[in-house]
């Protein structure tokens, strides 16, 4: 009898390269338009900006609709902060450092946050698809913060006083990220701010706590 050949796994290196032309189309998306303004958001200067053809881009994206929606959402996706992956026993640790790491992104990546701003506020105007998509993504991302503090803290589930300090965190958290993407000025104070409240809050949980 002949052995027959076994096939060994093998990456697709095609797939690997069209992940990496969208995420490049994506990321152009957010530049241009952080750049120069929605108008600028056209699939020829898309294109010339990645360097391939208006063919090319629409073999990866069915047209510009979808690929300002995809870039949206691939902002929130690189907007994650370490602190999303590490485990943590300490919430007032977490929260810290969740703020920490937005701060330093955003610092970072001032023309990306810029053109997310800008296909978000065009976006929403005229595609209630568009927005709700955005809403998913932002109530998913923070459902994620509100039960890790759950987790680590030990609270327990659909406790109305519980839900409103933990909603008034999610507040809080908005209004510094909001001002460290607007402000051009240092974010110490910003943060000092942030850690304060946190303090604050999270006594009150440990008080109410069953």
């Amino acid at each position: 009898m002949t052995k027959k050949a076994v096939a060994t796994a093998r990456p697709d290196g095609r797939k690997e390269k069209g992940r990496k032309i969208r995420e490049q189309i994506l990321v152009a998306a957010l530049e241009l338009a952080g750049e120069q303004g929605s108008a600028a958001l056209t699939a020829r200067n898309l294109a010339e900006r990645v360097g391939i053809s208006k063919a090319n881009l629409y073999h990866h994206f069915k047209n510009m609709a979808e690929i300002r929606t995809a870039a949206a959402i691939h902002f929130l996706d690189i907007l994650k902060p370490t602190s999303f992956e590490e485990p943590y026993t300490d919430p007032h640790l977490f929260l810290s450092d969740l703020i920490a790491g937005v701060a330093d992104f955003l610092r970072s990546n001032k023309k990306l946050n810029a053109g997310y701003g800008i296909i978000f506020s065009n976006e929403a105007r005229v595609d209630p698809g568009f927005l709700r998509t955005i809403e998913k993504k932002v109530m998913g991302r923070k459902s994620f913060v509100r039960e890790k503090i759950r987790a680590m803290m030990g609270l327990p589930a659909d406790d109305p006083e519980i839900e409103r300090i933990l909603l008034a965190l999610d507040i809080m958290r908005e209004g510094v990220i909001v001002y460290i993407a607007d402000t051009s000025m240092e974010t110490a104070r910003c943060r000092e701010v942030w850690n304060t409240t946190v303090d604050i809050l999270l006594e009150r949980l440990e008080k109410i706590k069953i």
